[in-house]
C-alpha cells in the first residue's frame, strides 16, 4: 500500500487534509462504512492521494486493521491517527474526524495569511536587487548594471529555489513542506 519501496507518499496540504476528514466524518456519520467512505472521499481528492484512499478502502476490505491501513496510506499524520484511534475505541470517530478537520483548515488558514503576509517584503528585496546596482548606470554603464543586477537576482532566485528543495526533500521537515 505505500508504494515501491522509497516511494513518498502524496503532499497533502492541510486544506486538502480538512476536505478529506471532513468527507470521512460526513460519510461515517451516514453509515457508510469505512472502506466504501475511503473510496468516496477518495473521489473527491483526486490525483495520488484519491489513488491512496482507494487502496486503503480495497486494503480494508481485504481484512486489513483499520490502524495499519490509515497509517500505511500516508494520508494521515500521527495526531490524525491518535485521533481516530481515539473515536474508534470511544464510538465517537465522527465527531473525532470533524474536529481534525476543524483543526486542518485553521492551519491552511494560518499558512495562507503567512504566505501572504510575505509578497512585500518579496517585492522588496527583489526590487533591491535590481536598485542596489542603479548608481552603475551612470559610472559604469548599461552593461555592468545589467550583470550586476542578473548577478543580484540570479542569487535571489536561487536562495529562493534552495529554500523551496530543502523544505520539500530534506527528511523531518514536515513544518517546512507544509508551510510551502
Amino acid at each position: 500500500m505505500s508504494g515501491p519501496a522509497g516511494a513518498r507518499p502524496p503532499h497533502l496540504g492541510a486544506s486538502a487534509r480538512a476536505t478529506l476528514h471532513t468527507q470521512l466524518a460526513r460519510l461515517l456519520q451516514s453509515g457508510v462504512a469505512w472502506p466504501e467512505a475511503l473510496r468516496l472521499a477518495g473521489d473527491v481528492l483526486g490525483g495520488k492521494a484519491g489513488t491512496r484512499a482507494h487502496t486503503a478502502g480495497a486494503a480494508l476490505m481485504a481484512g486489513q486493521p483499520l490502524p495499519d491501513t490509515l497509517r500505511h496510506s500516508g494520508l494521515f499524520d500521527a495526531v490524525d491517527l491518535a485521533l481516530i484511534a481515539a473515536g474508534e475505541r470511544a464510538g465517537r470517530s465522527t465527531e473525532l474526524l470533524q474536529r481534525s478537520a476543524e483543526r486542518h483548515a485553521r492551519s491552511a488558514e494560518v499558512w495562507q495569511t503567512v504566505r501572504g503576509g510575505l509578497g512585500y517584503p518579496l517585492f522588496v528585496v527583489a526590487s533591491s536587487c535590481v536598485l542596489l546596482p542603479a548608481p552603475e548606470l551612470f559610472t559604469g554603464g548599461i552593461g555592468l548594471f545589467l550583470r550586476h543586477a542578473g548577478l543580484n537576482l540570479a542569487v535571489f532566485v536561487g536562495a529562493g529555489a534552495l529554500v523551496l528543495w530543502a523544505g520539500r526533500r530534506l527528511p523531518g521537515s514536515p513544518v517546512w513542506a507544509r508551510m510551502l
